[in-house]
């Protein structure tokens, strides 16, 4: 599943990265879904890509994933105020989260194991927001990934992290 879809370019992805894999690809924005309908016909995986528009997990088939992937916005009202100019090209739905950012991650962390496999695992990015998020969920034993060539921001947790935790978010 990837969640907050926009143009599609992650679930395209999953689907060269996963051959046998059907992939789920959700976002609010009947938009993006139009610019990833486009992308995901021009790589011919119409046939393994499903798009669905959603807010987040809110009409999404009673299935289960083993691996849930997201780059939700995770913006807060005032960075999203001072980015550079190349940025206000994107719909401020992509970018803005309440909460200082964390409103969309939190709703994923907290619904995401009623669509994990016991063995699943979700990959949330939240940028620069990494402090926050581990202040927000303290008891969750977050991975952060170091990669070859930079970058930053991205949360690995298993279903069964999350399921013994059950998510509390600390206000």
């Amino acid at each position: 599943l990837d969640l907050c879809t926009g143009s599609g370019c992650l679930a395209i992805l999953l689907a060269y990265a996963y051959p046998a894999a059907d992939i789920d690809a959700v976002d609010v924005a009947t938009d993006a879904l139009a610019v990833a309908q486009r992308n995901v016909a021009d790589y011919g995986l119409a046939d393994r890509v499903n798009l669905i528009c959603s807010d987040l997990f809110a009409n999404l088939p009673e299935k289960n994933y083993n691996l849930i992937i997201s780059n939700p916005p995770y913006v807060s009202p005032e960075e999203v105020a001072a980015l550079p100019d190349e940025y206000r090209h994107e719909p401020a739905l992509a970018l803005l989260s309440a909460e200082g950012g964390m409103a969309t991650p939190a709703g994923i962390l907290q619904h995401a194991t009623q669509f994990l496999t016991a063995d699943g695992w979700l990959a949330l990015e939240v940028g620069g927001g990494a402090a926050l998020l581990e202040a927000r969920f303290a008891t969750l034993p977050f991975i952060w990934p170091e990669f070859e060539h930079g970058g930053d921001g991205i949360a690995l947790i298993s279903a069964a992290d999350l399921r013994a935790s059950e998510c509390p978010a600390t206000p």
